[in-house]
């Protein structure tokens, strides 16, 4: 009685399925190498970026303390206060300009709303968003 066991290899060799699950196995280790690899690599981009923008930060936040000492001295903190909040110092007088009766006031003209009162809200709407 003849088994396959009882055969020789080398007239039947290596069965074709298993050589097709081998490298199916092996492609799949392949792509998950390679996607882990992807991974690592985009770790340590990520890690550079982060370190850039860290070193970025400690350099802006080095400045804003300068910024911060250089507002707290007294002599710019005098300067502001009399250039920008108009305080008024010891010997000094506030002079406010006010119009005489022939002299035109400056004022600030806004846009008007012209909205007819005839108006659908979905005329509105339109014109909210898309204007006219």
């Amino acid at each position: 009685m003849d088994s396959v066991l009882d055969l020789p290899i080398g007239k039947y060799g290596f069965p074709r399925l298993w050589l097709f699950v081998l490298l199916i196995i092996g492609s799949l280790i392949l792509g998950d190498l390679n996607s882990r690899m992807a991974d690592a690599h985009n770790l340590e981009q990520d890690a550079i970026f982060l370190q850039e923008n860290v070193a970025r930060l400690r350099v802006g936040i080095a400045q804003l303390k300068l910024d911060i000492e250089s507002a707290n001295r007294p002599e710019n903190i005098e300067r502001w206060a009399h250039e920008d909040a108009k305080l008024v110092r010891e010997g000094e007088h506030l002079v406010v300009l006010i119009p005489g009766a022939g002299q035109k006031q400056e004022t600030l003209a806004l846009p008007s709303a012209q909205v007819s009162s005839s108006s659908s809200k979905f005329e509105i709407w339109l014109e909210f968003l898309f204007g006219k």
